[in-house]
């Protein structure tokens, strides 16, 4: 449900606007001025590590808006809480964010006043939770996350819709705070992992089922070194007092055909845009261009 849409029925599609070629740096330079320049851009869009795929979806997102008369920049980030905080910030001119429907519900739950800030675009498929320990371990399922001092495991960054997601888990499920979470290069840690150096028990991604960035691979090309932390606490999947349920529980095979899978958790991705930066013919040029073009711009839900 786009709920801009109510407010903006009555009109039209952006009429074609003016098309800037200009880099940002080359504006800066033209106007004398050194560091960030705003965008004069129609839609910037923050999405997330250059070349994964928030970010290449961002990108074919850019594409269909220039192909229907708009101008779009792409951002790239550290995940969904920095998306989060440029699409509050009001000196940020990131007005359209990905994200995750956990990372959106950890961020409003810290920052009850955005509430009334974002709205949702559109729904786009699904990223699913994938635990990794070491295969000879004794980190097997999430009774293992809950013991205090017992488990120390890998998060990519504190700005990471991973870190928002865990966040998020141990909000629902309090006993998960007694993992120690360290930031660091998740696939490196992969390595130090099937090494056995004892630095992280464990290693968290979040992502589609099918989505094979490097972490992924490593895991299931080398799967005779790891395991897939099973996820089975029931508040991680109960209804919230509002009726949501942001997480669902299923049975997923990251590697088809090859008997490997995981009981886990899976939440929605979410488009979302900041409603004091965009105009209400944008909102609806972005809502109708995302709803005719999905195939293009996800390639798949």
């Amino acid at each position: 449900m786009r709920l801009f849409l109510l407010a903006v029925l009555s009109l039209t599609v952006l009429a074609p606007v003016t098309v800037y070629t200009q880099s940002l740096d080359a504006v800066g330079a033209a106007r004398g001025v050194s560091g960030p320049v705003r965008s004069t851009a129609d839609f910037v869009i923050s999405t997330g590590r250059e070349g994964g795929g928030y970010f290449q979806v961002g990108y074919r997102l850019k594409q269909v808006l220039s192909g229907q008369g708009g101008v779009a920049d792409v951002r790239p980030s550290a995940g969904s809480l920095e998306n989060l905080r440029r699409l509050r910030d009001p000196d940020s001119d990131v007005n359209v964010a990905f994200t995750q429907a956990d990372a959106l519900r950890y961020y409003l739950a810290t920052h009850p006043e955005s509430a009334e800030k974002f709205v949702t675009v559109d729904e786009w498929g699904k990223e699913c939770v994938f635990i990794v320990s070491r295969r000879d371990g004794d980190v097997k399922g999430d009774s293992d996350l809950q013991e205090k001092g017992k488990v120390r495991m890998a998060i990519l960054s504190p700005d990471s819709g991973v870190a928002a997601t865990y966040r998020y888990m141990a909000m629902l499920e309090p006993a998960l705070n007694n993992t120690d979470v360290v930031y660091t290069d998740t696939l490196e840690a992969l390595t130090r992992l099937a090494e056995g150096d004892g630095e992280v028990d464990a290693v968290m991604l979040v992502q589609h089922p099918k989505a094979r960035p490097p972490e992924m691979t490593t895991v299931l090309d080398n799967f005779d070194s790891y395991r897939f932390v099973q996820l089975d606490d029931w508040d991680l999947r109960a209804r919230l007092a509002d009726g949501a349920q942001v997480y669902t529980h299923e049975e997923i095979t990251p590697k088809p055909m090859s008997g490997i899978g995981v009981r886990t958790i899976c939440t929605k991705r979410l488009v979302v845009a900041a409603k004091e930066k965009l105009s209400p013919a944008q909102s609806l040029s972005l809502s109708q261009t995302v709803e005719r073009h999905w195939r293009d711009i996800y390639v798949t839900r």
